[in-house]
């Protein structure tokens, strides 16, 4: 299990903006467009699971979620993995609200 951090000071980049911008870049392009996978790490990635709540790196295919760990592990099963440096920042899960109010 990777270690927990401290939650770092805000940067001038609001995670929420970072996670968007993975969103998109990863999801936008057609998945015959988007075969390699993407590291992401160099920061702290929040999770939903409550036996690890915060993880070192995780990696996505093909717009979705595919690991979630310790970055020296995802990087041997992931050797050809595209690398995305989070400089520090911290990934949150987005929150959907499918309700609207008049």
């Amino acid at each position: 299990m990777a270690p927990l951090h401290a939650i770092k000071e805000p940067h001038e980049t609001h995670p929420v903006y970072v996670f968007h911008f993975l969103l998109a870049a990863v999801g936008c392009s057609s998945p015959s467009q988007n075969t390699s996978d993407i590291l992401v790490t160099g920061g702290t990635i929040i999770t939903i699971d409550a036996e690890q709540s915060e993880a070192e790196a995780m990696v996505i295919r093909d717009g979705r979620i595919v690991a979630v760990g310790v970055r020296a592990e995802l990087e041997s099963r992931h050797p050809n993995a595209r690398v995305h440096d989070l400089a520090g920042r911290t990934v949150i899960p987005g929150v959907v609200d499918s309700h609207v109010h008049p």
